[in-house]
């Protein structure tokens, strides 16, 4: 038998300080006759009134069942509907500690991914330092898992099973060792990366072409501008845009950075230059570009109208006026 009195961080068992909140034990007994059987408990002061606040758990399994996988014959975990659990301070020798891991999974882009399975994810606690196998824990629908008492020390885990999900946080033994203290519980947070909840948004630009006058000109040809998306701070070219005879042009592209530059075309001034672009999941990021057109590339039709006279002065419908030439030159 092995109890421990631990100080959750995540109760508060306000007015009455004990010291230690959460008891929690172990222990191997008889059940139906049979020795062998294991009885896991756990009860939590979390201050008063203990109806509705404070919680009782207690598991048992028969005898050679595995509690890691195996289904305990009895499982009673919820709040107290009468009655109430309270911690005393009293004379404490603790004997261990806990470690706590809570799972989450995270989007390619760093979102939490909502509605993940986070059930059945295996972590194996290791002596620092060894490859001595101390404890298991899986994640229970919350993406929770609790170890059994460790005495302290410091300790690694590591993640068994990812389920195809990339571990963002795992070993902890590559960097920092696990404390574990006497009387607490360490608590681990674990990150997984869905890499294929890729989530994306759009990029639309809007062309603007001004006139002579600097101002919009509606009758101005806005389609076949070509523009570059960029990864940002690169010259990894992620897509190119060619705007539409409206002079938009968009792309869904990943969750991120960019920069837009505009490919110089014959006839207009760039004056917009280049644009940073943050693209937001299943959102739609704005960007206008102007340009000025030039002068000397504004044009009309200039039309020559030939008339040949008769000996009598007047219009010959019959002469023949093909092959004059004319010269038009800029004035002056």
């Amino acid at each position: 038998m092995s109890a421990l009195c631990l100080d959750d961080p995540a109760v508060d068992p306000a007015p009455r300080p004990a010291g230690f909140d959460t008891f929690v034990g172990e222990g191997i007994g008889r059940l139906n006759g049979v020795d062998g059987s294991l009885l896991r408990f756990t009860f939590v002061d979390a201050g008063e009134p203990g109806i509705g606040r404070d919680r009782a758990r207690i598991e048992i399994w028969p005898t050679g069942a595995d509690p890691s996988t195996a289904v305990p014959v009895l499982s009673v975990d919820g709040l107290l509907e009468e009655g109430n659990i309270q911690a005393h301070r009293g004379q404490q020798i603790p004997v261990g500690g806990k470690i706590r891991v809570q799972k989450t999974i995270q989007a390619f882009d760093g979102s939490e991914v909502p509605d993940a399975p986070l059930k059945g994810f295996v972590f194996e606690v290791l002596k620092s330092g060894t490859r001595n196998v101390v404890g298991s824990l899986v994640t229970d629908d919350q993406g929770s898992a609790e170890s059994s008492l460790l005495p302290p020390g410091t300790y690694d885990v590591v993640e068994t099973d990812s389920r195809g999900l990339v571990d963002v946080t795992g070993p902890t033994g590559s960097g920092d060792d696990l404390l574990v203290d006497a009387g607490q519980i360490t608590e681990l947070s674990w990150i997984n990366k869905d890499t294929t909840q890729i989530r994306r948004g759009t990029l639309e630009i809007t062309k603007t072409v001004l006139g002579p006058d600097s101002l919009p000109d509606p009758e101005a040809d806005r389609s076949g501008f070509v523009f570059e998306v960029l990864v940002a701070g690169t010259q990894t070219v992620e897509t190119t845009l060619v705007t539409d005879a409206l002079g938009t042009a968009s792309a869904l592209l990943d969750v991120g950075s960019y920069d837009v530059t505009e490919r110089p075309r014959s006839g207009f001034t760039d004056l917009t230059g280049s644009a940073s672009a943050q693209i937001v999941a299943d959102s739609a990021t704005a960007v206008a570009w102007t340009n000025l057109q030039d002068t000397t590339t504004r044009r009309g039709t200039l039309e020559i109208t030939k008339t040949v006279l008769g000996p009598d002065s007047l219009p010959d419908p019959e002469a023949d006026r093909s092959g004059f030439v004319f010269e038009v030159l800029v004035a002056g």
